[in-house]
Parts: structure tokens; sequence; C-alpha cells
């Protein structure tokens, strides 16, 4: 019996399930794709089959009406375009803009309102995600008629505890107050900052959250670059505090020019070790006479050691500048010869045909 598209959908899902690729699948710009296998599964008009056999089928409810086959033909052949096109780049080698890598590798706090009648209260602070010792900055801002003092006070505590350290505010401009804190001594975990707001004299509580993370490891320098086996391979060189599994990652820009993400994971014991982060042909062809490559907005991600644990995570400042390795120009925009990569384009092609 020939399947829906919409059940072949699901298993070729299941088969790309833990690669990344069924991710992509569901990326808002492939509603075209999935509309149309929605399409295919809206009830039709039944028309019974011609033929007296499959006519006594449909009646006895053993099979459905075939689905249009330009629909089909129109499914698969874009699952197959967009696995196709997505595959060409290995997931250690990604193209991106900066917009992209901004919002992929950012450490940003977004800013938390709060309306009190006609006035509106924002905090934010200068980073979400602080590594033990790192000073934390907020900055209060005031918008309506509450009249409010020129000093304000906060506490920053474990989001389980009610007490913690204490933060004071001053008013900067009208309207605008700042504190910071030292992070220093505090314990890892997950944070509440609480500023106490006397507005007309009410004292309103107003809370911004953010994380503590344990100080996982610092950069020191980038060694020397080189091309193997059409990657461009460049080893840095980091000193780690805590051991584990690990992901590290950063955009990549060449001359200037962010191309994309790279990154790596790898186990790493304490002490100073190397990460060999590594870009692809198809990433870096288009820059044969490249002269200088940046390393930054690196993001390092602590995977969990045990069920139930928690990632953690650190972004250390810091960029890497190198000299493109004279090899640069012979990279290729091929893609990588994956088996896997290969099998399934194979099997998305057969389901085309069928």
């Amino acid at each position: 019996m020939r399947k829906t598209p919409l059940t072949v959908l699901l298993a070729i899902t299941g088969v790309f399930t833990g690669v990344g690729t069924a991710a992509y699948f569901l990326h808002d710009t492939n509603d075209q794709l999935w509309s149309l296998a929605a399409t295919a599964a809206q009830p039709s008009t039944f028309q019974p089959s011609t033929d007296p056999a499959k006519a006594a089928a449909q009646e006895a409810g053993t099979t459905r009406p075939a689905l249009p086959d330009r629909i089909e033909s129109a499914v698969f052949a874009q699952v197959a375009n967009a696995y196709q096109t997505t595959s060409r780049h290995p997931e250690y080698s990604a193209p991106m803009n900066q917009a992209q890598m901004n919002g992929y590798l950012s450490n940003n706090h977004n800013p938390v309102t709060l309306d009190v009648g006609d006035t509106t209260l924002a905090l934010s602070l200068n980073q979400y995600r602080f590594t033990e010792g790192q000073t934390l900055e907020a900055l209060l801002a005031k918008s309506g008629p509450a009249i409010t003092p020129t000093k304000l006070s906060g506490t920053a505590a474990l989001i389980t505890e009610d007490t913690g350290e204490s933060v004071s505010f001053s008013e900067i401009e009208p309207g605008a107050y700042e504190g910071t804190l030292s992070t220093e001594g505090m314990d890892p975990g997950e944070y509440d900052l609480r500023v106490t707001v006397p507005l007309d004299g009410s004292p309103i509580t107003h809370v911004a959250r953010f994380h503590i993370e344990p100080h996982l490891m610092d950069l020191l320098e980038a060694d020397r670059p080189s091309v193997s086996d059409n990657h461009l391979v460049m080893p840095v060189d980091v000193d780690v505090h805590q051991s584990g599994d690990y992901e590290i990652a950063a955009s990549l820009s060449v001359d200037g020019r962010a191309v994309g993400m790279v990154r790596e994971t790898t186990t790493l014991s304490k002490g100073k070790r190397t990460i060999r982060l590594r870009a692809h042909g198809t990433l870096l062809a288009d820059y044969p006479d490249m002269e200088r490559l940046t390393l930054d907005q690196f993001r390092i991600r602590r995977l969990p050691p045990r069920p139930g644990d928690t990632t953690e995570f650190a972004y250390p400042d810091g960029t890497l500048n190198m000299d493109a390795p004279t090899g640069a120009s012979s990279l290729m925009d091929e893609p990588l010869k994956n088996p896997q990569v290969v099998q399934r384009m194979e099997f998305l092609q057969r389901l085309q045909q069928q």
C-alpha cells in the first residue's frame, strides 16, 4: 500500500533525529514545505475506484484514496533539497552572519520591565551569566510621574534564599540608577537581583534573574593555523580549571568579515590544553586570498557529567588573531564526504521517484 507524504515525512524526521536535521525541517523558513504536507493531509472528497477489487477494498475500509502524485513529489523534492543544502556544511563549521552569531553566542541580559500605574521600571544587567569573580553592573531606569529617592537598595540572593549580598544604587541622572556587585566568593547558581524602589513613598520590589557559573577555563593564545583534509585547523591554547566534556564555540571572521561559527566537542582534563577548531572548505573557499583570521565571541559549555546535572557556561573575554596559512587557497567548496549523508540523500531521492 502506498504511504501518504505525511506518514513518510514522520519517518524521515525519525531517521534524522539526533543529527540536527529535523530541526532544520521545522524551521520557520520551511513553512511552505510543511504547508504542502498539511494540504496533502486535509480531508478530500472520496471517489470510489473504478477497479472492482479496489472498490471492494475501499468499501471494506482496508485502503485509503490515493493522494495526488504531484503533492508527494513536491514534498519529497523540497525535503531532499533542504537536506542537500544543510548537509553541505559540517555542524562544527556553520555559515552565519554577524547578527546570527550575536544571537547564538551572546551572553546578553534582556531588560525586565514592571508597570506600576503610570510609571514603568526597567532593570537590566551587563550580562546574564557571570563567571565567579566577575563584576555585575545593574541599571534601573524609571519613566513616569512617580517620585523616587536619589538612592536605592537591593539584594542579590540565590532564588531559594531570602537574604544575600547587598547592592547599593545611586542616581546617575534623573530617573536612572546604577549599582555594582563583585561576584567574588559567591556560590554558583541561579540568583535574583531584588531592588526596592519607593514610588511616591510606597516600596515596590523589582527583580532580575542571573546566573553565576564556576570558573571553567581561561583562553591563552592561538597557535599557527594549518590546512588539512580541506579544513582550516586553528589551535587554541586554554588553561582548564574543571575537567569534563566540553563544547567550545566561537565566531570566525576573515579579514574583518564575519563568515560563520566554528565549534568543537572534546574531553579536557585540568591544566594547559590545546583545542583545535576547524573551518571546512565549504565555509572558506570564497576567500582564497585571506590574510587575517579572527576568533572571538567564545562560548564554552561544560556538559553535564551525570543525568540530572546542569550544563555550565563560560563566556571568556578575548579576541584571538592569526595569520592565514599559505595553503588557505587550496580550500575547496566541496561537501564533506560523509557516508551517512550519502545514504540519506539516496533514501530521499528514492522516495521522490516512487
